[in-house]
């Protein structure tokens, strides 16, 4: 089986909860990382909806966008800023 595609979460806004379960419900895909301005908030997020204990935490969005360990990166944005 090929290695599952592994997501990281650019912020902890109530989409993200939603995607989040999604993206666990999948056989090929995991979060490996979520990203907020504050690791407090982001290690808050991901207990808050259950993910695994080894998921990382990134105190900037910068960080993120960098990691080697992510290969997609989800950005909840508000449907005002869609396009």
């Amino acid at each position: 089986m090929a290695q599952p595609i592994r997501f990281g979460i650019l912020g902890c806004a109530r989409i993200a909860q939603k995607v989040s379960r999604a993206i666990k419900l999948s056989p090929n895909a995991t979060i490996v990382v979520v990203g907020s301005r504050s690791v407090e908030k982001a290690r808050r997020f991901i207990d808050d909806n259950g993910l695994p204990d080894n998921t990382w935490t990134h105190g900037t969005y910068k960080s993120l966008i960098d990691a080697p360990e992510v290969d997609v990166v989800y950005v909840p944005l508000p449907t005002s800023l869609h396009h």
